[in-house]
């Protein structure tokens, strides 16, 4: 059991989150009210919430009823697709980001990069102004109300065609100063990264920084790893945790400082935090890894004060390499050096003042 001291420690600890889908934090109760605001049908809900989203709600579907990954997935994306829809206007893409950003500050997160999934609100009829408009006043907001600091990841739907994906690196050219980064995301099976290697080259040529999702235990994970660093060129992979499979891509992962924000979540019915042993395996090889919460309205894990203490606890892991997963985070961030400086100043300051006189030096486990 977690004492009350370390539960503080976690608590007090400045973070950086750099994997989160900001459609991925709309709760049931949040939909019901955009679905009321615009007029159309309430989406498909779910039984079995984050708990931290409060109060169940009945829904047509369970997005974790079979233990089959591939199942989950598609049981989770179809209801995050389908959530979609109740987003409209340029207000509601303002009040889902900045709820996002009022937990940033309530569980202590300094920075935190949003992937957003443009094509899905285009492929709707919402205009790439109403989307890119609406999250980039809750940042500038956030930033004045909160003190946080973010940035915006246009990710690309890699179930569409790459067609699809350059239209969208065009039609969001007047807000590139807003965009730090473009990934990848979607179902994977069939639609390996390299489809979209001329997108990827293409958005580097622009400037940006570039990831792409490789999901944990998906088929032909290993060989999405080899195509999204030699040839997308990615400098971050979202997730990455299947990479200790494979000495030769964590020797490559290595040498090119790869970034690798992985995501300890659990789901209703899991025992602990799916994959912590491995992100525990991940830190111990010297990998450049960060833990996020992905989809927090989605899954059991939640917001990052429910996620980050119960994987504590499942890994295993000390003081130390809870620092250490912070500091990847914040050497990771694609923000201003000034920015990335000032935080791990923060950083250090806290580790000073609550490590320092940990057992002369010695790595307490949590």
């Amino acid at each position: 059991m977690m004492s009350i001291a370390n539960a503080a420690f976690l608590a007090a600890l400045p973070k950086a989150e750099l994997h989160l889908h900001i459609e991925g934090t709309l709760t049931p109760a949040r939909k019901i009210m955009f679905a009321g605001r615009n007029k159309v049908a309430v989406p498909k809900l779910y039984t079995t919430p984050a708990k931290s989203a409060g109060a169940r709600v009945d829904g047509s579907g369970d997005a974790y009823s079979t233990a089959e990954t591939d199942a989950r997935l598609w049981a989770l994306l179809d209801l995050y697709y389908d959530g979609l829809k109740v987003l409209h206007t340029a207000q509601d893409f303002y009040d889902v980001t900045f709820d996002h950003f009022a937990e940033c500050a309530r569980t202590n997160i300094l920075y935190s990069e949003i992937s957003f999934d443009l094509q899905a609100h285009t492929a709707r009829g919402v205009s790439v102004d109403t989307v890119i408009q609406g999250m980039a006043e809750a940042q500038a907001e956030a930033k004045i109300k909160f003190g946080v600091e973010s940035g915006l990841i246009m990710c690309i739907d890699r179930e569409r065609s790459l067609d699809s994906a350059l239209e969208m690196l065009e039609s969001a050219r007047p807000y590139r100063h807003l965009i730090v980064g473009i990934g990848l995301d979607g179902a994977e099976d069939g639609h390996p990264p390299v489809k979209f290697k001329v997108a990827y080259e293409k958005a580097r040529s622009e400037g940006y920084n570039l990831t792409a999702h490789c999901g944990p235990d998906v088929r032909d994970v290993l060989e999405h790893y080899r195509q999204c660093i030699t040839e997308l060129g990615v400098s971050r992979i979202d997730h990455g945790v299947n990479v200790v499979e494979d000495p030769g891509l964590v020797d490559m992962a290595l040498e090119r400082n790869i970034f690798m924000t992985a995501c300890p979540i659990w789901i209703e019915g899991d025992a602990e935090p799916r994959w912590s042993q491995n992100i525990k395996e991940m830190l111990g090889l010297g990998l450049s890894v960060t833990v996020n919460t992905d989809d927090p309205a989605y899954v059991e894990s939640g917001h990052f004060d429910m996620m980050l203490p119960r994987f504590v606890q499942a890994a295993e892991v000390s003081e130390a390499d809870v620092i250490r997963l912070t500091r990847n985070a914040f050497l990771g961030a694609w923000t201003s050096e000034e920015s990335r400086k000032g935080f791990l100043r923060k950083l250090d300051d806290f580790e000073k003042a609550h490590c320092s006189v940990a057992s002369a030096g010695a790595d307490a486990t949590l």
